[in-house]
């Protein structure tokens, strides 16, 4: 028998996971496009002075994106919600919990 709450547990902590790694991805890329958009010497770290690791912090940053995003489609798309968790309001509609 399937436990419906054990699997509604685990995608929201998969859902949550998937986020917490995606996170540095996306501060990679904005500090990336900070340092690209001042130049040389405007930065407020010596890293970002270089574009070189501007660049590097774009493609990492980019790429840690992309993994989330296609990770997160994939949970959506294996993960719906259990019918005792969706709730019918009186007019018709329905919403989960």
């Amino acid at each position: 028998m399937i436990n419906h709450e054990d699997e509604w547990r685990q995608l929201k902590r998969n859902r949550l996971m998937t986020q917490v790694i995606g996170v540095p991805g996306a501060i990679l890329v904005g500090l990336g496009m900070y340092g690209v958009s001042l130049g040389e010497g405007g930065g407020f770290h010596p890293i970002l002075n270089d574009l070189h690791n501007c660049y590097a912090m774009l493609v990492v940053g980019g790429l840690a994106c992309v993994w989330e995003a296609v990770a997160l489609f994939k949970i959506k798309k294996t993960g719906r919600a259990p019918t005792q968790y969706l709730a019918i309001w009186q007019d018709g509609s329905q919403a989960c919990l």
